[in-house]
């Protein structure tokens, strides 16, 4: 995988799409769900339209754990740019965010799911470089491996970026020990 590998690359159509009014109720639960099983998908992209019918919100519905999302981005977004924003691998990591809708031209096209983001994110390579301190005389590039751990606690969840792990002493982000999955 390249970092500048676009999303339309890694993005699944196993989706269907709900659209409805700006007056209407958002669809119930298990009426999505039961929607998504008939059609053998997974995720369904909820359209809301505007009055004038321009597009007013798009969700995600992830009918495997009944989880809702508002990311989006585009399909010509590249990974790198997604995977690199700790933002939104903390938004992914929420508990409300089973991954990411593609919109192009206001329309959903497809979705990128937490899976197929952590898959991506797994893969890349997070040695730091730098600089070399002290005696210039000396060879060698030193780096510093970096590793992101997600936090196990119950409820925490958090995104750790460690430069070394000693499960039961290193701390979490929010302040906890850090327990690794």
């Amino acid at each position: 995988m390249s970092l500048k590998e676009p999303v339309r690359e890694n993005m699944s159509e196993d989706f269907d799409t709900f659209r409805i009014g700006s007056e209407e109720a958002e669809p119930d639960e298990g009426q999505v769900r039961g929607q998504l099983q008939t059609v053998g998908h997974r995720y369904g992209v909820i359209v809301r339209d505007g009055a004038d019918g321009s597009l007013m919100a798009v969700r995600m519905f992830d009918a495997a754990t009944g989880r809702f999302s508002d990311l989006k981005t585009g399909p010509d977004t590249r990974m790198s740019d997604i995977i690199n924003t700790e933002e939104m691998l903390s938004k992914i990591n929420d508990t409300e965010a089973p991954g990411i809708i593609i919109v192009e031209g206001g329309e959903a096209v497809g979705v990128l799911s937490e899976k197929r983001l952590r898959e991506y994110f797994d893969q890349q390579d997070f040695t730091v470089h730098t600089r070399v301190l002290g005696d210039l005389s000396l060879h060698g590039n030193p780096t510093v491996e970096a590793y992101s751990v997600i936090c196990a606690s119950p409820g925490c969840g958090a995104l750790n970026i460690v430069t070394e792990f000693d499960e039961g002493k290193t701390m979490c982000v929010n302040g906890h020990v850090l327990i690794a999955p």
